[in-house]
């Protein structure tokens, strides 16, 4: 019997703020749950540290711009980037080979269309760009921010739709007008009620398509998509009290914001997580009333990280761990326990699902296979390199060091999402990863032999 696969993809939440990578700070008893009885990979990154460039490497198994440089077809440069209708995906392969295939919340496959619709289709000319994709049950809603672009500009969408229905979406909008993109410093609860809020509608959908799937007789894929923990810091009120008394990490070489504001923003990011955590408790207990529990591959993940102030930086786009590093953990049958510490990328999880699936690979994927980890196997080969970009830069890591090529501190976020790299060994940021794992000492200038080895793998990624 082929199995069901429950993945389930945040937004934003960084790598290492993770309980079982050792921020104890962070209680996800169900994550933890997925963790101690599942494999965890302990270096898992993003192909580019972006909402849709990051989720469409994944969808498509390809590195960070490997496919075309035409951002409107093929792998995204930045967050204009479409999902393909008629080319090879995860989706459309599982459907093929005989999957219900379903997702629900920010896909952000087809987030510049901006075309959702109130049924989240995506329709076009009649068709129905989300079945074209090799969707056959769910909807595409819009992110924090998105959902309100369209709301200002009159384009349909289905979280905002929903709140129109129960006469809350003045609610919602008049908050997120005190939230600007970005917005990290309004750290005040939503005045939404808890069933309302944004990851809450989400997990409502997912159990619906759950429960909606438990009588069918195909196996069955879903995606859900969480909006958190992304900024703004929007929570309830009662995922503020359940941070009550709670203390969190100091800042790490953060210059622009006081501690106290710097804990409330914490608080609020940890409260996302803990949300998401609890929901896929639900999904637990639903799975396992339905009877499904003991034949679905549970999978939690993020899109990207957040820097969250460390040393400066807000948000993604830049090469260091907390913006590129994501959790990943598996759980269900067919997955021993235990920790994998080899470096492994979003891309690997196409490759991984079609082969537990039994559907053909993908033809032009550069991800691998996890199932061999996932089944306690030795691997082989070459020492196991996962790369990462966006912009002007790329990065290279295995187990023992990080190559930074292209990036300078001092670049700002537009210039970034504006840049492209020149295939050149530019401005090298070499760190030692097990001794210096915050990334605070470039020593490329004194190992330029690791510096030219990882410079030499890495454009064999972006170019082989």
């Amino acid at each position: 019997m082929r199995p069901n696969f429950l993945f389930v993809v945040s937004d934003q939440h960084r790598g290492d703020w993770t309980d079982w990578s050792g921020a104890s700070f962070v209680r996800t008893p169900n994550l933890s749950r997925l963790a101690e009885a599942g494999t965890v990979f302990a270096d898992a990154i993003c192909p580019a540290p972006l909402c849709a460039p990051s989720r469409i490497c994944m969808a498509r198994g390809q590195n960070y711009g490997r496919a075309t440089s035409d951002c409107k077809n093929g792998v995204a440069l930045d967050n204009d980037g479409l999902l393909p209708m008629d080319e090879e995906n995860l989706y459309a392969r599982l459907q093929q080979s005989g999957y219900a295939v379903a997702a629900c919340g920010k896909s952000d496959l087809r987030k510049e269309d901006q075309s959702w619709g109130r049924d989240g289709q995506h329709m076009s000319g009649g068709r129905s760009v989300w079945n074209a994709l090799g969707f056959t049950h769910g909807l595409d809603s819009a992110g924090k921010h998105d959902g309100i672009w369209a709301a200002e500009a009159g384009i349909p969408e289905p979280y905002l739709s929903f709140l129109a229905d129960h006469g809350l979406d003045k609610v919602h909008l008049d908050d997120f007008a005190g939230r600007p993109f970005p917005n990290y410093r309004n750290t005040d609860p939503t005045k939404l009620p808890d069933f309302a809020y944004g990851d809450n509608y989400v997990a409502a959908s997912a159990e619906a398509i759950m429960r909606e799937f438990a009588g069918g007789e195909k196996p069955w894929f879903l995606q859900v998509n969480f909006r958190g923990p992304h900024e703004p810091m929007d929570i309830t009120e009662s995922m503020k009290d359940g941070q009550n008394g709670r203390t969190y990490p100091p800042l790490r070489n953060g210059t622009d914001i006081t501690e106290e504001k710097y804990h409330k923003i914490a608080r609020n990011y940890v409260a996302m997580i803990e949300n998401i955590d609890a929901r896929v408790g639900a999904f637990l207990d639903l799975l396992e009333e339905t009877g499904q529990l003991e034949n679905t591959v549970i999978i939690y993940t993020s899109d990207h990280g957040e820097m969250l102030g460390e040393n400066g930086k807000w948000g993604k786009l830049v090469p260091y761990s907390p913006s590129v590093g994501v959790p990943m953990v598996f759980y269900g049958p067919g997955v021993g326990t235990g920790t994998v510490n080899q470096p492994v990328s979003l891309i690997d999880l196409a490759p991984t699902f079609l082969e537990i699936a039994g559907a053909n690979q993908l033809s032009k994927g550069d991800g691998v296979s996890l199932a061999p980890y996932l089944r306690g196997e030795e691997t082989s080969g070459d020492e196991p390199v996962r790369v990462s970009g966006m912009g002007p830069w790329r990065s290279i890591q295995d187990e023992d060091y990080k190559l930074i090529v292209g990036y300078v501190p001092t670049i700002t976020n537009p210039e970034i999402r504006a840049g492209r790299w020149d295939g050149q060994l530019t401005a090298p940021m070499l760190f030692d990863r097990r001794n210096d794992p915050h990334e605070e000492h470039n020593i490329a200038d004194a190992n330029p032999a690791i510096v030219e080895k990882l410079f030499g793998r890495l454009v064999q990624e972006f170019t082989a």
